[in-house]
């Protein structure tokens, strides 16, 4: 008996033994692999991944980690090749908008000669026709030159406080005589103060003005009142300084959810012709970590973008 109850314990230790071993290795392997998780949850956390380290000599975690490896180097083989890809396509477009706006802006300069020379009335309505569209053109190469420089990955902008309400007002006094031109008097809703945002001068200038031109070439009459209005409102809110940017127009069909994607404009058959100037806005807004939609009940179209409060 007492040789059958010592084997018994020998067999038992032995097992122990094992169980021992057999939790060492899985409370280690738990260990590797929480520590590769956390490797990666860096690596999204910073958006830029890093080879995993390890320290196991199992083979299968090993292997795991080989190939997490193998995925990495992978995707900055891709991303490398996209920046690349991108600078090309950047220099690119900048030496084709340099060779097409060199002619363009001598054929412009001799239209508008010809416009102040002595021709007949219908030669005179020729030529303007003429230099309305190359104008036009000329206005598409550089939003195009414009948009493909704010999207660049090397694009950076300079963030400082700046007075929302005092650069609303100087971009629509630019605009004074284009509203005088079709006798329309913007309305204004304005705080009585400042209103101080984070944001970058020149972007800011440059999204309250594409609204502007957006809302002066497809503003049309209300039906109701059968008289075109544009109105801006500006109020603030938590963190918010919200900049509403209202004209009347007339397409119903219009796609709100398309309204910032490039080269779309509102009529189908001209799409090709326009729609990069809310794309720019919605680009520097972004830049901005500001928020920018789009509003359409009835008549009215209305632009709104939400800057951050200093």
């Amino acid at each position: 008996m007492s040789r059958g109850w010592s084997g018994l314990i020998y067999i038992a230790m032995i097992m122990s033994i094992l169980a021992i071993i057999f939790f060492i290795n899985y409370f280690l392997q738990k260990h590797q692999i929480k520590l590769l998780k956390q490797q990666l949850q860096s690596g999204q956390d910073r958006k830029n991944y890093q080879k995993v380290y390890y320290s196991s000599k199992d083979k299968s975690l090993e292997q795991l980690a080989s190939q997490i490896n193998d995925l990495i180097q992978y995707k900055k083989d891709i991303q490398a090749a996209g920046i690349r890809k991108e600078i090309d396509i950047k220099d690119a477009i900048a030496s084709m908008s340099h060779d097409l706006r060199t002619p363009l802006t001598s054929i412009i300069g001799y239209l508008q000669l010809l416009e102040k020379a002595d021709l007949p009335q219908q030669e005179q309505k020729y030529v303007l026709a003429a230099l309305r569209r190359a104008q036009h053109l000329e206005k598409l190469i550089n939003n195009f030159f414009s948009l493909s420089a704010i999207d660049s990955v090397d694009d950076t902008l300079s963030i400082t406080r700046i007075d929302l309400r005092e650069v609303v007002q100087e971009v629509i006094f630019t605009f004074y005589d284009n509203f005088q031109e079709i006798s329309i008097e913007p309305q204004f809703m304005f705080p009585d103060n400042r209103v101080d945002i984070i944001a970058d001068q020149a972007a800011t200038y440059r999204v309250i003005e594409n609204i502007v031109l957006n809302a002066l070439q497809h503003m049309t009459l209300n039906s109701l009142s059968n008289e075109a209005n544009f109105s801006v409102e500006l109020v603030t809110e938590e963190q918010w300084a919200t900049l509403s940017i209202t004209n009347t127009f007339s397409n119903r069909n219009l796609a709100e959810e398309k309204v910032f994607q490039r080269f779309y404009t509102e009529d189908s058959s001209r799409r090709n012709n326009g729609g990069l100037g809310l794309a720019i806005v919605k680009s520097l807004m972004e830049k901005m970590a500001g928020k920018v939609d789009v509003l359409i009940k009835d008549d009215l179209f209305t632009i709104i973008c939400k800057f951050k409060l200093q």
